[in-house]
């Protein structure tokens, strides 16, 4: 519940901070903070009862469990931010990295003998994600942004080469999908840009309760 309200301050302080640079008024600034706190609310709920089903079907941990729900909850906040000023702000991406040491560390204390075999997993997985993003954005000059290159390196560091791949041809797909529907309704142009983050924690979705 505290990282929840953790990543759910930070998300409202950056909410806040871009309406006051677009000179929003206090009024429209207090109702949009309290719709964006709603949504929360809600999907904090849906990942609590979504997370109890995973961990029966999957059969998995407490520890790995908590480590799971905390990275969920986090990209929800990162795909937010996003949505709303196409941002993915690098202090959620630091608690999630650090979650993911501890976790390592605590697996390794818990597993002794599996720290070789866990590290080079993890940075594997965080190199291939990291280095695909890179290509892309080189590719399409400016189409994918950093933040983007870091989230999908920072899952890769979760979920390993396989995991990472899987997660990023969901979220490259269903990204795809959307941008051909908006183009056809003629509500983006060749050039617009889509943030990229809501469609990632969509890819990581399906990877949980999938596969």
């Amino acid at each position: 519940m505290s990282v929840a309200i953790t990543c759910s301050i930070l998300s409202v302080r950056y909410r806040w901070a871009y309406l006051n640079r677009k000179k929003t008024t206090t009024k429209e600034i207090i109702i949009s903070q309290t719709k964006i706190l709603s949504i929360y609310l809600i999907a904090y709920s849906i990942i609590a009862i979504l997370a109890v089903a995973f961990q029966e079907k999957k059969e998995i941990d407490n520890l790995t469990l908590l480590q799971l729900i905390i990275l969920w909850d986090g990209l929800f906040c990162i795909a937010v931010i996003d949505y709303q000023i196409k941002k993915i702000p690098n202090k959620i991406l630091i608690f999630i990295l650090l979650v993911r040491i501890i976790y390592i560390i605590l697996s390794v204390i818990k597993n002794k003998g599996s720290f070789i075999s866990l590290i080079a997993f993890s940075l594997f997985g965080m190199f291939i994600g990291g280095l695909i993003v890179l290509i892309v954005m080189l590719i399409s000059r400016g189409g994918i942004g950093a933040g983007d290159m870091k989230l999908f390196a920072l899952l890769g560091l979760y979920f390993g080469m396989p995991g990472i791949l899987s997660i990023m041809m969901y979220a490259l797909f269903i990204a795809a999908i959307f941008s051909a529907v908006m183009l056809i309704s003629k509500k983006a142009k060749m050039k617009s840009t889509i943030p990229m983050a809501p469609f990632i924690l969509v890819g990581l979705s399906v990877y949980y309760l999938f596969l």
